[in-house]
């Protein structure tokens, strides 16, 4: 039986980490912007959009890199980033306040190109991450050999040179 192929499983923890890159560069843009323009952040559809933000960041890079590593959880990390992620476009586009429809997603008029970018990268690598091809890559890992024992069978039963055989017969 033909092992199975890494592609869905490296793609899905590519995308996420280059959707949490870019997120990670709008939210940088945003909080420069506010010291820049000197605005506060202390409002609360401020806040809300900036946790979602940072919390979108952190859950993608995580579950990025988890995937890469075939860790399993990576595989629910994804698309629950991918879900912060639109419900943070839910947000701003749905205008649950004036300054969401104005700031908060990458500054919608010269960054609108990034933040669709971030939402299809964030998509494309959440519809990765569940498909079953990457669940059979992840599960072909093979277990960690504990450091300091040695592996199974060693030494080699009846090994002359070992001394652990079996006891010799007068």
């Amino acid at each position: 039986m033909k092992p199975p192929s890494p592609l869905t499983a490296s793609l899905a923890g590519m995308g996420a980490i280059v959707a949490a890159a870019f997120h990670a560069l709008g939210l940088l843009m945003f909080w420069m912007d506010a010291r820049i323009f000197k605005f506060t952040l202390d409002q609360p559809p401020v806040i809300i959009g900036l946790v979602l933000q940072l919390l979108s960041v952190l859950v993608l890079g995580i579950g990025g890199a988890m995937l890469i590593a075939r860790a399993a959880a990576g595989r629910f990390l994804v698309p629950l980033g991918a879900l912060l992620v639109v419900l943070q476009l839910v947000l701003a586009i749905g205008q649950a306040a004036p300054f969401f429809s104005r700031q908060l997603l990458f500054h919608v008029g010269y960054l609108s190109d990034w933040a669709l970018g971030v939402v299809l990268c964030a998509l494309v690598a959440a519809v990765l991450a569940i498909l079953p091809s990457t669940g059979a890559y992840i599960a072909t890992k093979k277990p960690k050999q504990q450091p300091g024992f040695p592996p199974p069978g060693f030494p080699p039963p009846g090994n002359p040179q070992s001394g652990y055989g079996p006891p010799r017969q007068w």
